[in-house]
């Protein structure tokens, strides 16, 4: 469900309040009074319901143009130039571009994901190692893993398993999720895509799709990020991206 996780309507809630605005005649403070919440609020939905947004989705809070996006043509030069094994500060000046620049292009987006039985340390910790595991496959090495504050990962068990690992643990600020946004835009994607994207006969035959869809996500679905391609496009199969 893409379904902003502070939002005060459902869905249901949403098109149930835009309908007795639209369809019943009702006014916006008598209708947001009774979904309790403000005018301001209730006008937004019954705005888009009237526009014909049915489904009444949260829309992105990313700007639809960017000023200053780095050109397809560049993008393509820096993945070739780092596919030579040039690092991304060598891209940089060779390019004359700001690192930041470079290094922002040069991010990998590949997903792995897995449907687990708890949220116990050790189950977390197990994770972690396959995790590794996958995107070692692609020549990409893990520095840095950046979690919430869940029990699971403040354990001594999981930082333990970093060490052994070799990996930095860092943790989000508390009640700050877009500290860690692509990981939630991702799990929205996934949500949608692959939890809600189609009607499953069971949770087995829903579990048993993942990996599909997980393939379709790295393999053909194509990132505006990414210049319209596919994450792995971006996989390090001469050096070692971390």
């Amino acid at each position: 469900m893409d379904l902003h996780a502070n939002a005060a309507l459902s869905w249901s809630g949403r098109r149930e309040l835009a309908r007795r605005v639209v369809d019943e005649g009702w006014t916006l403070t008598a209708a947001a009074e009774a979904a309790g919440v403000s005018v301001r609020c209730a006008r937004k939905w019954v705005g888009r319901y009237r526009a014909g947004d049915r489904q009444l989705h949260d829309r992105s809070s990313a700007p639809r143009r960017v000023a200053n996006r780095t050109p397809a043509e560049r993008v393509a030069v820096i993945v070739k130039l780092r596919h030579l094994r040039m690092t991304a500060a060598e891209i940089a000046e060779t390019l004359s571009m700001p690192l930041s620049t470079v290094s922002a292009v040069l991010t990998s987006r590949l997903a792995y994901a897995e449907v687990l039985p708890d949220e116990r340390a050790t189950t977390a910790a197990g994770f972690l190692r396959r995790a590794l595991a996958f995107f070692a496959r692609y020549g990409i090495r893990v520095e840095r893993v950046l979690t919430d504050n869940g029990s699971a990962y403040v354990s001594t068990i999981h930082a333990i398993t970093c060490r052994t690992l070799g990996i930095r643990h860092l943790r989000t600020r508390p009640r700050r999720p877009q500290t860690n946004g692509k990981a939630e835009r991702f799990i929205r994607t996934l949500l949608t895509g692959w939890a809600s994207g189609a009607i499953y006969r069971s949770s087995i035959e829903r579990t048993t799709a993942l990996d599909g869809w997980l393939w379709h996500y790295n393999h053909r679905r194509r990132h505006s990020a990414l210049s319209h391609q596919a994450p792995i496009s971006r996989t390090n199969l001469l050096g070692s991206y971390s």
